[in-house]
Order: C-alpha cells, then structure tokens, then sequence
C-alpha cells in the first residue's frame, strides 16, 4: 500500500468513527431542556370556530355560471 492509500484510509475511518459517535450522541441525548424536565406536559386541543358568515346553498361554481353563462337571445 502506499503512503497516501494509507492517510485516505485513516482519514475515512477517522469520519466514520466520528459519524458513528455523533449519531449516537443524538439518538441517547434528552430531547427536552434541563428547564422543561420536571414541568407538566400540556395537552392542547384545536377545534374550528363556526362560521358567523351563512353558507349558500349553492356552489359558487354554479352561481357565477348561472348569472355570467345565460344567453341573451
């Protein structure tokens, strides 16, 4: 082997060593702050408001059809 296959193998062990322990770190670290350990988890739920405005009854597909499409005969 020569000399420069030699470094470029230890530089690649090097960076897979190096992967493997960073890796490790963030899949054994603890997600959440010091200072969010110990409080209560908070449950939130979202729902829609209903509408103050009324609904149509129609599409409004239909009804910009029914007044832009009638034919003036």
């Amino acid at each position: 082997m020569t000399k420069s296959y030699k470094t470029r193998l230890w530089a690649v062990a090097a960076l897979v060593v190096l992967g493997a322990a960073a890796l490790t770190w963030w899949l054994l670290r603890d997600p959440a702050p010091y200072s969010l350990r110990k409080t209560p988890a908070v449950k939130v739920t979202v729902t829609a408001a209903k509408s103050q405005y009324p609904m149509p009854n129609r599409s409004p597909v239909t009804s910009i059809c029914s007044s832009r499409c009638t034919s003036s005969a």
